[in-house]
């Protein structure tokens, strides 16, 4: 019995056994750091959604544009669609002051092309929906990991320089 004594004692002493996940490279943990940094609006927001406003359609209305709402309780009524409005519009519209069409044009063109070639999609299982031609770099840790921006640093894309 001293064996098994010896064994549950080892299960319970504190002092042996290693609690938490290891600790990632230092490296890594600049890494995720600088990303943070650049990237504020990717932690957890409670963001209103001022939208649809009365003043919003009025403004609408004086510039011809007809507003139709969806049906009370309709979420599915076109759900890839509303998808990419509320991505569109809180992952870059809500961060700016639009000054006028041409403006507001700009900044969809760009979120479109870093939709598309640089954001990834958890739909498509991590993968990006159009990938770009170019220089890559597969064995996964040699190159230096670079920030490619748009919109003053509003959009970022990380990836690893070929070697």
């Amino acid at each position: 019995m001293t064996w098994f004594r010896g064994l549950a004692a080892r299960k319970y002493d504190s002092s042996q056994r290693k609690t938490g996940r290891p600790r990632k490279a230092r490296d890594i943990r600049r890494l995720v750091v600088k990303m943070a940094l650049e990237n504020l609006n990717w932690g957890y927001t409670k963001i209103r959604d001022p939208l649809f406003t009365e003043a919003f359609l009025g403004i609408l209305g004086a510039r011809g544009v007809e507003s139709v709402k969806i049906p009370a309780q309709s979420p599915n009524c076109n759900p890839h669609a509303e998808r990419f409005v509320k991505t569109i519009k809180y992952e870059c519209l809500n961060h700016f002051i639009i000054f006028g069409e041409r403006h507001l044009r700009r900044l969809i063109k760009e979120f479109v092309e870093h939709y598309m070639t640089e954001r990834f999609h958890q739909g498509l299982g991590g993968q990006l929906i159009r990938k770009q031609v170019g220089p890559t770099n597969d064995n996964g840790a040699a190159g230096k990991v670079v920030r490619r921006s748009r919109l003053g640093g509003m959009l970022n894309y990380y990836h690893r320089e070929a070697a």
